[in-house]
């Protein structure tokens, strides 16, 4: 059991030696493997019609999180904010679909 790469993809092996397949959580973190072939994804990902950032280790990400140039707020279960949002009290809005955090003099909605 345990994590494996083969052909420049990383993979996961499961105690009961099946490959890790969908969101799985691992030493605390959670990941996403492939459903049909269980590859490990990183980056950005569109999962159930929701947006993710997994990280360089593919660890899925919670909370603010500054890519790039961009912040960018992930709620308990990594789906990223868009739109207005009220966070520990306080109101942003994120891109409807970039989900960028607007920061500074911005119009929305055309006001």
């Amino acid at each position: 059991s345990g994590w494996f790469t083969e052909n420049k993809k990383t993979y996961y092996r499961k105690s009961n030696g099946q490959l890790a397949k969908g969101w799985t959580t691992i030493s605390g973190k959670t990941y996403y493997f492939g459903k049909s072939k269980g590859q490990l994804y990183t980056g950005w990902a569109t999962i159930g019609g929701n947006k993710y950032y997994l990280g360089t280790d593919g660890a899925r990400r919670t909370g603010w999180q500054t890519i790039g140039e961009n912040k960018y707020y992930f709620n308990s279960k990594g789906v990223m904010t868009k739109g207005w949002a009220t966070i520990d009290g306080d109101k942003y809005h994120f891109g409807k679909i970039s989900g960028k955090l607007a920061t500074g003099w911005t119009t929305i909605s055309g006001k």
